[in-house]
């Protein structure tokens, strides 16, 4: 604050912001930022909290990235969390197993993108149970005009009807192979493997805390992918092929310096 007259500065007070406002003030930021550079919504979030247990903020993808009054208006429901909880309860594993078990969840697109793989394998399958000669003879038609003169009157604009069906018929077939073989390679295109990433505020401390965090990470991804495995023809699931993991830390600024997590470059970790 300034006091009326030039150059006077005085004191109004100070403004303490706990981690855990802190860590919802970078939840926000960083839905700005996403917000700002992909303004179409395809890119979907979905938050976690976990203290003694993990819980969503937002039940499902959805089909367009939350709002910031809709992802306010959740925070708010969940509320702070209790200073006079017992630490040693609360974990951050839960929430990360969490974001492991949505990023194997299918968005509706991706949902809608399985539907089309599944139909084009069945049209596939059914082409090869299918012989050349037999879709030939489905395709023929009827002899028309084969009644005996005088028994009925003739309709002469069917007189040429078997020549122009027979010529139509190679015309859908060439056209309907052609729609086959686009359709595949478009769908080869546009087949992309089950990914996302993972972003963890929190205020871990060492590089060995980071460590088993990413560890855990890893095992529960290997662990998903093979119970997702056994569930074969869920639509609503996929295996995880690729996770991006960042931590941020935020700890308290105060007087001294006390270790904190090295900064490192991505790293591969397979699983």
């Amino acid at each position: 604050l300034k006091d009326s007259a030039p150059g006077q500065v005085r004191s109004g007070g100070t403004v303490k912001k706990s981690l855990w406002t802190r860590s919802v003030e970078s939840a926000f930021e960083f839905h700005r930022i996403v917000e700002d550079i992909y303004p179409d919504g395809v890119r979907l979030i979905r938050f976690v909290v976990s203290d003694f247990v993990g819980r969503f903020l937002t039940p499902n993808w959805g089909a367009k990235l939350i709002s910031l009054d809709e992802l306010l208006k959740s925070f708010g429901v969940c509320g702070i969390p209790d200073p006079e909880a017992d630490l040693s309860s609360c974990s951050i594993i839960n929430g990360i197993s969490m974001a492991v078990e949505a990023i194997s969840e299918l968005t509706e697109l991706q949902k809608k993108q399985v539907e089309l793989n599944s139909g084009i394998d069945g049209f596939r399958k059914r082409r090869r149970d299918v012989s050349p000669g037999e879709e030939t003879e489905v395709l023929k038609p009827p002899i028309v005009g084969s009644e005996a003169p005088g028994e009925e009157e003739r309709d002469l604009r069917h007189e040429r009807f078997p020549e122009r069906y027979e010529k139509l018929a190679s015309l859908v077939e060439r056209e309907r192979n052609e729609i086959y073989e686009l359709t595949l390679e478009n769908a080869t295109k546009k087949v992309s493997p089950n990914s996302g990433t993972i972003v963890v505020f929190t205020s871990t401390k060492t590089d060995d805390d980071i460590a088993l965090l990413a560890k855990h990470i890893s095992e529960v991804i290997s662990s998903r992918n093979k119970m997702l495995k056994s569930l074969d023809g869920d639509k609503n699931f996929a295996s995880i092929a690729l996770v991006h993991v960042f931590f941020f830390i935020i700890y308290p600024v105060v007087e001294g310096n006390f270790p904190l997590p090295t900064p490192k470059p991505l790293t591969k970790v397979h699983f």
